[in-house]
């Protein structure tokens, strides 16, 4: 099973998101068969240390479970996926921010504005649905 990763980070009126979209083939109906979505605060100090340990880690792993927890499967993956330069990229925003901001807000303006089959086109060459 491949793991990939498209990350990013977008300017909302409350402040920036970090996204990062872990996803898996086939590209089903356009739409990756499995895909997980995380957002962080990129102006939040303890989001550059968490990619900074990311970033530090020679293999990542991921556990398949079932309803009740049970572990069915653990997948390793070669670090590959750019935690240094995602880490620059945040480091760089909270430079850039000229002000407050309001993260639960910008994570609303996030959900509503941009679409996460967009987002993974752009990249990868998907077709959104």
């Amino acid at each position: 099973m491949n793991l990939n990763l498209k990350a990013g980070i977008l300017a909302t009126t409350y402040g920036p998101v970090l996204f990062l979209i872990w996803w898996t083939p086939p590209i089903v109906n356009g739409r990756p068969s499995a895909l997980y979505e995380q957002v962080m605060n990129p102006l939040y100090i303890k989001t550059s240390e968490v990619l900074r340990r990311l970033a530090d880690q020679t293999h990542l792993h991921v556990l398949l479970s079932d309803t009740v927890d049970q572990v069915l499967t653990v997948f390793e993956y070669k670090n590959t996926f750019g935690f240094d330069r995602i880490r620059a990229g945040v480091d760089g925003a909270r430079l850039a921010w000229p002000g407050p901001d309001d993260f639960q807000r910008a994570e609303r303006a996030y959900e509503q504005e941009y679409d996460i089959n967009k987002l993974l086109a752009d990249e990868h060459g998907l077709t959104s649905s």
